[in-house]
């Protein structure tokens, strides 16, 4: 009679298992990676400046048993600011019904063109299109700092020295001056109505608005001056 009623009870748990089985699925890691990367790389191409790729930390991807039934899979930042590291949620729905929710660390790179030096370039050396280039590299940790192709590299000095083949970072560069330490430029001496023209030796960089001092080998005299154009200062008397 014992043996009788543990058949029949194993009998009725094989065909509940077998149920069981038959009404669910697995949803293999590479179709979740896909869903998931392609959703957030739309999300966040609109913030970003350049080629983004989305990446789910390997330990958090894996098959998944979810009920048999349509399936759609929604996966979404809470931001879109740009970061390195940022947490994903993403939502398993069968039939219309969120199964599963999952917090996924996601890992962000982003690929642009950026000027780069092509050789050693020294501090307070202009950068030029013979020592620099534009080529693709891996942003994703000076993503905000870089120069890229709009950026004019001409117009910039370097504030250290740079190595070959070093992506060129905001933080070490400078505007270059508009007059140059130890060129010749125009100075325009004022006195009330009366202006008079004449060269002088600056002794110092500047940009338009800053006061530097320049020699005038005629009059053997140092003056402030005013810089108000490229190649010009005002002083006043």
């Amino acid at each position: 009679m014992f043996r009788t009623l543990s058949k029949i009870f194993l009998i009725i748990l094989s065909g509940v298992i077998f149920t069981s089985c038959a009404d669910a699925k697995v949803l293999s890691k590479d179709f979740i990676n896909k869903q998931v990367t392609s959703q957030l790389n739309q999300q966040m191409k609109s913030s970003v400046k350049g080629e983004l790729k989305t990446e789910i930390m390997p330990l958090y991807l894996n098959d998944t048993v979810v009920p048999d039934g349509k399936t759609k899979i929604k996966a979404y930042f809470k931001d879109r600011v740009f970061s390195p590291r940022k947490i994903a949620t993403v939502d398993i729905i069968i039939n219309g019904k969120t199964e599963k929710k999952l917090n996924m660390p996601i890992n962000l790179k982003v690929y642009d063109e950026v000027w780069v030096t092509t050789g050693i370039v020294t501090r307070d050396k202009n950068f030029n299109l013979s020592n620099t280039e534009l080529k693709r590299k891996d942003i994703t940790n000076n993503y905000e700092n870089v120069l890229r192709s709009k950026d004019d590299i001409t117009e910039y000095v370097a504030n250290k020295n740079f190595g070959i083949s070093e992506i060129i970072n905001k933080k070490y560069i400078k505007q270059k001056p508009d007059i140059t330490k130890n060129s010749t430029i125009s100075a325009i001496m004022q006195a009330n109505t009366i202006q008079i023209a004449f060269e002088v030796q600056a002794t110092e960089s500047g940009c338009i608005g800053d006061m530097i001092k320049v020699k005038s080998p005629k009059y053997k005299r140092f003056y402030m001056g005013e810089v108000i154009n490229k190649n010009m200062v005002l002083v006043k008397i």
